[in-house]
């Protein structure tokens, strides 16, 4: 029996090993990943958070020396 891959198909008992051996490196490739994308994903999303909050104090820190920016001028 020839296979669309051109590959020959085996008895069924090593036929049934061989699947289950590829089917099982499959699932625990697939499973790490799914684990290394998680694990970026939560890499970003602190990342956007620090930065957010980083942000945040820069804002205020421009509000405070705009502020004291336009005392000075009002002092010229």
């Amino acid at each position: 029996l020839v296979l669309k891959s051109g590959k020959r198909s085996s008895s069924g008992q090593y036929k049934d090993e061989a699947y289950w051996e590829r089917r099982r490196k499959n699932n625990e490739a697939a499973k790490r990943s799914r684990d290394t994308r998680r694990q970026k994903e939560e890499e970003i999303a602190q990342t956007a958070q620090s930065l957010a909050e980083e942000n945040l104090g820069l804002k205020a820190q421009i509000k405070i020396l705009r502020n004291e920016l336009s005392t000075l001028q009002a002092l010229l």
